[in-house]
């Protein structure tokens, strides 16, 4: 228990610029772990006083989708935003394949089922921002990987 009155601010990021330099190196040395069953690789900008995302009200993550790689068909609370920064891949969502390059926007609207695919030649690069921190905050985050044949629409 603690006195009334404003609750302890978390730790404050004290990083301006996460460059991207940095965030290559990161991504190419992730792609040597164990790929990711429903992303590939992928990484999120931390907070590096405190661990958590680098914003306390929205997560942002670097991914990678490798040729030859299909996820597996998944579904969480919250929106994503997807940026294409290289490449090109595809995403089926709710039932719908949309095939991305470069320059691509996609938005997932919250609880939409998606698969992560790639049957091109060439890796594609994915910068991502979602809400998942306010939902964990609020103890309301879940995600879910669908099984083989259960649709989710």
């Amino acid at each position: 228990m603690r006195p009334v009155g404003p609750a302890p601010r978390p730790e404050r990021n004290p990083l301006l610029v996460y460059t991207k330099a940095q965030a290559d190196d990161a991504m190419d040395k992730a792609k040597g772990l164990a790929p990711d069953p429903v992303d590939d690789v992928i990484l999120e900008y931390q907070n590096p006083a405190g661990g958590g995302s680098a914003l306390p009200s929205m997560s942002m993550k670097s991914q990678i989708v490798r040729p030859g790689f299909t996820g597996l068909q998944h579904r969480h609370s919250g929106s994503k935003v997807y940026y294409a920064l290289s490449g090109s891949a595809s995403m089926v969502v709710k039932g719908e394949r949309f095939d991305w390059g470069k320059g691509d926007f996609i938005s997932v609207p919250p609880y939409a089922a998606v698969t992560h695919l790639n049957e091109g030649t060439e890796e594609g690069r994915l910068f991502r921002v979602d809400d998942s921190p306010i939902f964990r905050m609020l103890n309301a985050y879940h995600e879910e990987i669908l099984t083989e044949g259960e649709t989710a629409k």
